[in-house]
């Protein structure tokens, strides 16, 4: 008989074990979408619209991530970076696509102006560019955490040994489905704090953004 302590004990451990896959695999998804969704904004027009070209782009966000997990580990087996590919796969399409769509967007009046000021390559990259495309960017990391979190659940009722997936898995098996249900609820919590910590550094990063949107 399993004390409440050790239950407590566990789920906590579940809890560190999924989040901080969460967290590894989003943060390398953030970083390749990013500097990607970037250069993909770079390529000759007559690259970036053809069509087979689009396809290539964007063919990755149409499977379902956990239609992935068993190609993933029949190729790297039953491990952390397996979890954390599954993990990328999840958040890296919204994050490309919405970086990709925020620099695309961006008003040509507001690269006139800047050429006009004759800004360095630099200045232009970073503060024009790349700051106007920000609030978009958000989107997509906000849209890739909560695939990210919901990929790696799916990993973990498939494959895990440990984490809310896994253990999820083996409370139904057990038919203890009140734990079942109190760990769905757990990872319903989690997601939504993941969520808003994606706000706070939004909020953080580009305040401008929101005092943009509180004046509507």
């Amino acid at each position: 008989m399993v004390s409440a302590m050790d239950l407590v004990l566990q789920t906590f451990i579940d809890c560190i074990f999924s989040i901080q896959r969460v967290l590894v695999g989003t943060t390398i998804a953030i970083i390749i979408g990013v500097l990607l969704g970037i250069a993909r904004n770079f390529l000759p027009k007559k690259i970036k619209n053809n069509k087979i070209v689009n396809f290539i782009f964007e063919f990755p966000r149409f499977p379902p991530p956990i239609g992935w997990v068993p190609i993933v580990i029949l190729f790297l087996g039953i491990n952390e970076f397996s979890a954390y590919f599954i993990v990328f796969i999840g958040a890296f399409p919204p994050i490309f696509i919405n970086t990709y769509s925020g620099i695309r967007d961006i008003p040509e009046t507001y690269k006139n102006t800047a050429r006009s000021m004759e800004l360095s390559i630099w200045n232009y990259a970073y503060h024009v560019i790349f700051k106007s495309a920000l609030p978009q960017i958000f989107v997509g990391i906000q849209v890739g955490v909560g695939m990210g979190w919901m990929s790696v659940i799916a990993a973990e009722m498939l494959s895990g040994e440990n984490g809310l997936g896994y253990a999820i898995e083996l409370y139904t098996l057990n038919l203890q489905f009140g734990l079942t249900v109190l760990n769905m609820i757990i990872i319903g919590i989690i997601g939504f704090f993941l969520s808003e910590l994606v706000c706070f550094f939004k909020r953080l990063i580009i305040p401008w953004h929101d005092l943009g949107e509180n004046n509507d």
